[in-house]
């Protein structure tokens, strides 16, 4: 359809269709009768009254919707057969492409972003350029995800709600809040363990009852299992009903089987497990040679700068996890004495009461009269002129493995 054999009327009334009209269609169906053709010529030529020349226009308006109708009603006859066609008949669904598969899997299923989450986590090892923060939030990243693979894979309740959010990926890395990773990897671990039980028990991926939970921890009392195998499976199992949105009426969690089994399993294993003790300290012979290692000039700087850090764990009673959360920063030394912060523990932190918590040693405090604290003082030095690429996260972790062997 176009605007042709209405050039006639002259081109200023073609130039006030197009304007107006914009598409021939749109003019088709706005003229009904002669009435129409004499108003839409009015509003064109700005005038009240046509004369004869308006009865000629109108007459040609008349001739061209008449040689148009047979086409016109063609092409409503068309766009109606190709949006029926779009169509899907009920209880049917669309034929989906494959780009369209793979976008469901990166928005619906946290398993694509574990994936990409480990790939990153493994560049970012390889290029020895990590800091413990960012290990910390990788790491949670990843175990945050196995976790939420473990729930989407159920359908818990808590599924339905993120994946109509406008970015579930997201969703699924907070619902956590603002557990630690080595929490995250704990639960995760407990939980593979019976999962891997359950699907070769009964196929499924979730319990459905108390008799595989039950069934399973018995079996690993048989095998002689750990004095904290049923705790784990019962904190992994509360963590993930919570953040799954399981009704409280259908928890096993809070079952009150489960929970008297729970106990009578902790008391039988109480039983026969060793009797808790705490680890041997180390000796004053060995704190004074720590003290005489550290001041001694000969030995290299770096196993130095281990022994140092081990006399610092000894008498701040850091844990090695809490090594390295030191900020190197925050080292100080004074006439008073040794002072630093740690960025992160089990109790402090990021999403914690207290963000960082600090740490203290008198100026005052050795067993053979060297000043073994001034070695702080080389630390900013050593780490320039030493390190170079190593960061300092990498430097703790193998102070760690060089304390533990101690």
């Amino acid at each position: 359809m176009d605007w042709k054999d209405l050039d006639q009327i002259g081109t200023r009334f073609i130039a006030y269709l197009e304007k107006v009209f914009r598409e021939p269609r749109f003019l088709f169906v706005a003229l009904e009768t002669e009435d129409d053709a004499q108003r839409i010529l009015q509003d064109a030529w700005g005038i009240s009254e046509l004369g004869a020349v308006g009865d000629e226009a109108v007459r040609i308006l008349m001739l061209w919707r008449d040689a148009m109708d047979v086409p016109f009603r063609r092409q409503i006859q068309l766009r109606c057969t190709n949006s029926f066609s779009l169509l899907q008949p009920p209880g049917t669904t669309a034929a989906r492409t494959l780009q369209d598969e793979f976008e469901n899997v990166v928005r619906q299923g946290p398993g694509f972003v574990l994936d990409m989450v480990k790939r990153q986590l493994k560049r970012k090892r390889d290029a020895k350029g990590t800091q413990r923060a960012d290990i910390e939030r990788d790491q949670r990243a990843v175990y945050a995800l196995q976790l939420a693979e473990v729930i989407r894979e159920a359908y818990l309740p808590v599924t339905h709600q993120i994946e109509v959010l406008d970015d579930p990926n997201k969703a699924w890395g907070r619902i956590f809040g603002s557990r630690r990773s080595k929490t995250l990897r704990n639960r995760y671990k407990a939980w593979q363990r019976f999962r891997s039980w359950l699907v070769a028990y009964s196929g499924e991926v979730w319990p459905k009852s108390l008799t595989p939970l039950i069934s399973f921890v018995e079996e690993r009392i048989d095998d002689g299992c750990s004095f904290t195998c049923p705790s784990e499976l019962h904190a992994s199992l509360t963590i993930l009903e919570q953040i799954g949105r399981v009704p409280d009426e259908k928890r096993f969690s809070s079952d009150t089987t489960w929970l008297s089994h729970s106990a009578s399993w902790k008391l039988e294993l109480e039983t026969h497990a060793r009797v808790d003790k705490a680890a041997k300290p180390y000796t004053v012979a060995i704190l004074a040679s720590l003290e005489i290692f550290v001041m001694d000039l000969q030995q290299d700087l770096y196993a130095r700068f281990i022994a140092w850090v081990m006399l610092i764990a000894s008498w701040t009673s850091l844990r090695v996890d809490d090594i390295q959360n030191l900020l190197p920063e925050t080292l100080r030394l004074s006439r008073r004495g040794f002072s630093a912060r740690l960025a992160r523990t089990k109790t402090s932190g990021p999403g914690k009461v207290h963000r960082q918590l600090p740490v203290f040693i008198q100026r005052e405090i050795s067993l053979t009269g060297h000043d073994w604290l001034q070695l702080v003082l080389a630390l900013h030095r050593w780490t320039v002129s030493f390190i170079r690429g190593t960061t300092w996260c990498h430097i703790t972790m193998s102070i760690g493995q060089h304390f533990f062997r101690s």
